[in-house]
């Protein structure tokens, strides 16, 4: 058995000695990620926040996008033109997802809105509970307990859906994501939806923000000392700290020298630690961002109060992927597909889909390895899981679409997904429902509806296959998801074609053997007839 290496684990003595080519549990994909992308990318211009946007830029994303968040920002400070009156009472609440690119996100936002003119009190930085997403009924009541007067999702996903915060509510909202949209979605009703998803080679949620945000600022010095770095952090958590910068992505590769690879890679590992463990403490590593006013404020526990909390629970974490890790893999019956099944009540199951995925280089067919987690759930109900890219499979040429790869399978059985729909609504009325993963965006439409247009919007809004064709997942009740597992035919042995020769030509009988040899008779023949015995 094929098994990772060893110093893909994060305890803070390893990441200390060597980051190398290793990248971030959650890295998914280089910026680009076909030869496609490449040829688009080599066309376009370097992005520089300096030179004003053409009206026909389609990066990080379509330049009239770029301008109505422009405009949406503008909006919330005093005295600008067609303001919303932002205050203390009638706050402006961000919500950003938990990993290092969702922080990153909503840090840059933040302090370049205090910047720009608007009070700290009049920004509210919402977390979301485990499992939980921002349509999520205990979410919305929270939301609104703020009574808030505009509202900003930050990298937590991208899909259609009722309106945020309720069927008649007018509150702006603006959506900054990167996670597939398909072409003509907008996302929550009455929202402004900024995805980078169809302008290749894609940003992540923290880099798009930057570039909204960073012609913002009128001193590029001050700018650069207070949220570049940002950027960076943000960007690496998603892509690895090895990524290029090359155009038309801004020039970030200084900044990241500055501050060493290995620096960043440990301060991505200490952000991303809280969200991994039960306790789920997401607030814990915002605040260490937030007092910080650079990497190595954030790594310094003379510096930053919350780092020794930090490092401690990036140490069990640690420990807890390395007792998971070892799990045998389960291939399924084409061989496109392996399984490791760990039970947890840690995030870790990315990671170790990330680990294997470079593991199982003689697997022939293989393209996805998934990591299904039944433990993590906090209710109980459901099954975790985590797909990346087969380390096989980019080696031999090939570009796995893991979105397409789960549905094919799922496609096996033309009512499941359906039966996901019904049951996902019945343990949501029971309130056990379940419909956020660790590494993969929420869903953002009811899921209560049954039957027509209602029922395949309901299909759509699961939290199947969502996120990146390099990296998806989502979350399955654990009776659905044993009945996934048999679809994929998981253990089943694949079949030999009737037409492959044998790799071993199988040996002639031997006529003449040993007992023969010495006369002796085979044992149980007993003596002849009629002889005495």
């Amino acid at each position: 058995m094929a098994r990772p290496k060893r110093e893909a684990s994060t305890s803070p003595s390893q990441s200390a000695k060597k980051v190398k080519k290793e990248e971030p549990d959650d890295a998914v994909r280089s910026p680009s990620t076909s030869k496609a992308e490449t040829s688009v990318a080599s066309s376009l211009a370097r992005w520089d926040p300096s030179v004003k946007l053409p009206d026909d830029a389609n990066w990080p994303a379509p330049a009239s996008d770029m301008k109505k968040a422009k405009n949406f920002i503008e909006r919330l400070l005093p005295g600008s033109e067609d303001s919303l009156n932002i205050t203390s009472d009638r706050p402006l609440v961000i919500l950003p997802d938990k990993d290092a690119d969702g922080l990153s996100s909503s840090l840059i936002l933040h302090r370049t809105l205090i910047h720009l003119g608007l009070s700290e009190e009049c920004i509210v930085i919402h977390h979301l509970s485990k499992g939980t997403n921002p349509a999520s009924h205990s979410e919305v009541e929270a939301v609104k307990a703020h009574k808030p007067r505009a509202v900003i999702l930050l990298d937590q996903g991208s899909r259609p859906g009722p309106p945020l915060l309720g069927e008649g509510d007018d509150t702006p909202v603006m959506v900054i994501d990167h996670h597939f949209l398909k072409p003509g979605e907008e996302g929550p009703q009455g929202s402004l939806m900024i995805n980078a998803s169809h302008s290749p080679p894609i940003a992540t949620s923290s880099l798009l923000t930057w570039t909204i945000c960073r012609p913002l600022w009128q001193d590029p010095a001050e700018a650069e000392k207070v949220i570049d770095w940002l950027a960076v952090l943000g960007t690496a958590g998603d892509l690895s700290v090895n990524v290029p910068w090359d155009p038309p992505w801004p020039d970030l590769a200084p900044e990241m020298k500055k501050w060493s690879k290995k620096r960043i890679g440990t301060a991505i590992a200490l952000l991303n630690a809280p969200r991994r463990t039960p306790d789920f403490n997401v607030s814990l590593a915002y605040r260490s961002l937030l007092s910080s006013t650079t990497p190595l404020e954030l790594l310094d526990p003379a510096q930053n109060k919350q780092a020794r909390e930090l490092y401690a629970l990036r140490s069990a974490v640690s420990e807890e992927a390395e007792r998971c890790t070892h799990t045998p893999p389960k291939f399924a019956k084409d061989g496109r597909l392996a399984v490791l099944f760990i039970d947890s009540p840690f995030q870790v199951h990315p990671g170790i889909a990330t680990r294997w995925s470079g593991a199982l280089r003689g697997a022939k067919n293989l393209q996805v390895v998934m990591c299904a987690n039944k433990g993590y759930s906090p209710h109980g109900t459901h099954t975790h899981f985590s797909c990346r890219r087969a380390g096989a499979a980019l080696k031999r040429g090939e570009n796995p679409n893991i979105i397409e790869l789960l549905h094919d399978y799922a496609a096996r059985d033309p009512t499941f997904l359906s039966d996901v729909v019904k049951v996902e609504a019945e343990l949501e009325r029971a309130g056990s429902g379940e419909l956020s993963t660790g590494d993969e965006e929420p869903p953002n439409v009811d899921v209560k509806t049954e039957g027509g247009d209602d029922e395949s919007k309901a299909v759509e809004a699961l939290n199947f296959a969502r996120g990146h064709r390099e990296a998806s997942g989502g979350i399955l009740p654990h009776a659905l998801f044993d009945r996934f597992v048999q679809l994929m035919e998981i253990g089943v042995p694949s079949e030999k074609k009737p037409d492959s020769p044998s790799k071993k030509k199988s040996m002639p009988e031997q006529k003449t053997k040993l007992t023969s040899f010495f006369g002796v008779k085979p044992s149980g023949a007993g003596p002849d007839k009629g002889k005495a015995a």
